[in-house]
């Protein structure tokens, strides 16, 4: 069934039931895999999907409802089952809809260049990776797996306070870890890539990177315990900052979750320290121009010379 007409029968048929407003997100995605070793392939995976969430206000209550199939069959499943959960739900916390943000950013986030990759280029380039690797370095005597990947999709939210946002996406990225021995001493390093433009793809800069991880560690020697400054390589300081991300969550802050909770304004780190929350930023994989909830997104402070911003809010929190 057309998207479209699923929807308009989805919300005609909640507002006969007695939703008082209601919202649809429709998810598509396309996915491919690929691992190599040894020059032959380990791992093959093609992947198509659909999904289309209801959720709406019944009796005051947020009921929620999935789908993998837009059919007939669908909308009173969805309907009913969004109902039911509403029905059971306790808590007195309001669910809010998101009628629309004045204006949303305009980004770039689809390739066409990146579609017309085949197939078989894809095993050339995880292929490529694996020999990229070892001839990086004499010491890279093997490669555990070098995999490329591939994701295309959309997100549409709609509603019926007039909500109607889409957006589209694609990138293209892969991984290689290389095994380096010197002696007795063997290492293996990691390297990835992910890209949003064919002309991104540097698969000898990748394996080169990885060989170097693989091979820095040969033969290190372990210092004397000791209190020193030390300089964190840029992922392993991403690494600890993710650990740590959920903190900033004001959802998880309102459950006494956070040690950050009623600290906003308070200095907590130090001054040549800031955080930023930049949903903008077209070649990073989390950029997209609205929320879950369908409100535009915006580059928000989360440390700023050492200060806590406000935390991270959904329209719930």
């Amino acid at each position: 069934m057309d998207i479209k007409v699923f929807i308009d029968k989805l919300f005609a048929r909640a507002k006969e039931v007695g939703f008082e407003c209601c919202e649809a997100m429709i998810e598509t995605s396309n996915n491919f895999t690929v691992g190599v070793l040894k020059g032959e392939i380990i791992q093959y995976k093609v992947s198509d999907s659909f999904g289309l969430g209801f959720r709406g206000l019944y009796g005051g209550k947020m009921g929620y409802a999935t789908t993998q199939i837009a059919d007939e069959s669908a909308i009173d499943f969805l309907v009913n089952g969004a109902k039911n959960v509403a029905e059971l739900i306790d808590s007195e916390d309001k669910v809010p809809l998101w009628a629309g943000s004045p204006s949303y950013p305009k980004m770039d986030l689809y390739s066409p260049a990146l579609d017309e990759i085949t197939a078989a280029e894809k095993i050339e380039m995880a292929k490529q990776l694996e020999r990229e690797t070892v001839a990086a370095d004499p010491r890279v005597d093997r490669v555990e797996r070098s995999i490329v990947y591939s994701a295309a999709g959309s997100t549409r939210i709609v509603n019926t306070l007039g909500l109607d946002v889409e957006t589209t996406s694609n990138l293209l990225g892969g991984y290689v870890i290389a095994v380096a021995t010197d002696g007795d001493d063997t290492q293996a390093g990691v390297e990835q890539f992910v890209a949003r433009d064919r002309e991104e793809i540097d698969l000898k800069g990748v394996a080169v990177r990885a060989a170097k991880n693989a091979t820095t560690n040969l033969n290190a020697d372990i210092p004397n315990s000791c209190n020193p400054a030390i300089i964190l390589r840029w992922d392993a300081a991403s690494e600890i900052l993710e650990t740590f991300s959920g903190i900033f969550n004001a959802e998880v802050a309102h459950k006494g979750l956070s040690l950050l909770k009623g600290r906003e304004g308070e200095k907590i780190a130090a001054d040549c320290f800031t955080l930023v929350d930049d949903p903008h930023m077209t070649r990073g994989m989390a950029c997209q121009p609205f929320a879950g909830d369908g409100a535009a997104t915006t580059v928000k402070p989360v440390i700023a010379n050492g200060v806590l911003k406000p935390l991270l809010y959904t329209l719930k929190s």
